[in-house]
């Protein structure tokens, strides 16, 4: 599985850019740097999901970041710690 994250004013524009355009652009990177001699070598994909935060009405461009006057690494520590029976994951935890 691989996982690639756009961000600022460039995953702005891929909001409104097709999702084949998009895999596509990151598919020639990803060989151009895996295969630098012959990027035809690349196994071709068994499948693609974009997803489009900027539009998802339940994240809106969500992402952590360390905020000015936070506690750093001790806030996300305190955003993992489960409540009860439920647990949290992600990036930020």
């Amino acid at each position: 599985m691989l996982i690639s994250l756009i961000a600022g004013e460039a995953a702005k524009s891929a909001e409104t850019e097709g999702s084949e355009s998009i895999v596509k652009s990151a598919c020639a990177t990803l060989a151009s740097i895996c295969f630098p001699n012959d990027p035809s070598k690349m196994p071709p994909l068994k499948q693609s999901i974009v997803t489009r935060w900027q539009s998802d009405p339940y994240a809106r461009g969500s992402y952590s970041y360390v905020a000015v006057g936070s506690k750093g690494s001790r806030d996300y520590d305190e955003l993992g710690k489960p409540e009860g029976r439920v647990l949290f994951a992600g990036e930020h935890t």
